[in-house]
C-alpha cells in the first residue's frame, strides 16, 4: 500500500514539474523556436554546371559547395548519382574537380577502385552556394 502511495505521488509530482515547465519561457540558446520576425528565406545559385565561379570553403576542412544547381541532379538514388558522372575523373584545371582519394576505395585484391558507399550520397555533405549569411564566430 506504501509503495502504491508513493507510485502515485512520484506520479502527480512529475506531472506538475512537466506543466510547469511547458509554461516556462525557452531559455537562451535552447532549441525552442525563436521569437520575432522570421529571417529571409535563403536563395540557391541557379547556375548550370561549370557557370560559376567555386567558393572558398567556409571552414577549414569543410567539404566543398556546390557552384552550381541542383536541378535535376537530385535525387541521388542507388542507381543514379549525377555527381559521379561528372566528378570521376579530373578533367581540364577549368573542368569539374575530381573524387578526393579520401571518397575512394582501393581493393587490396587489385580490384577496380571505387567511389565508397558511405559517400554515394554526396548531398549528405556538400551543399549548393546561396545567399545565406555566414555563422558567426565563436
Amino acid at each position: 500500500m506504501k509503495t502504491l502511495i508513493a507510485a502515485g505521488l512520484a506520479c502527480a509530482l512529475a506531472l506538475a514539474v512537466a506543466a510547469g515547465a511547458a509554461t516556462q519561457e525557452p531559455e537562451a540558446g535552447s532549441l525552442a523556436p525563436a521569437q520575432g520576425p522570421a529571417p529571409p528565406p535563403v536563395v540557391y545559385t541557379d547556375k548550370a554546371p561549370g557557370e560559376s565561379a567555386r567558393l572558398p570553403r567556409p571552414w577549414l576542412e569543410a567539404p566543398p559547395l556546390v557552384p552550381h544547381s541542383l536541378e535535376g541532379l537530385v535525387p541521388i538514388t542507388r542507381e543514379e548519382n549525377a555527381c559521379v558522372m561528372c566528378h570521376a575523373t579530373e578533367g581540364d584545371a577549368d573542368g569539374p574537380p575530381a573524387l578526393p582519394s579520401s571518397h575512394i576505395l582501393r581493393p587490396s585484391n587489385g580490384g577496380e577502385p571505387a567511389l565508397a558507399g558511405a559517400r554515394w550520397v554526396c548531398t549528405t555533405c556538400h551543399v549548393p552556394q546561396s545567399n545565406a549569411p555566414p555563422f558567426p564566430p565563436k
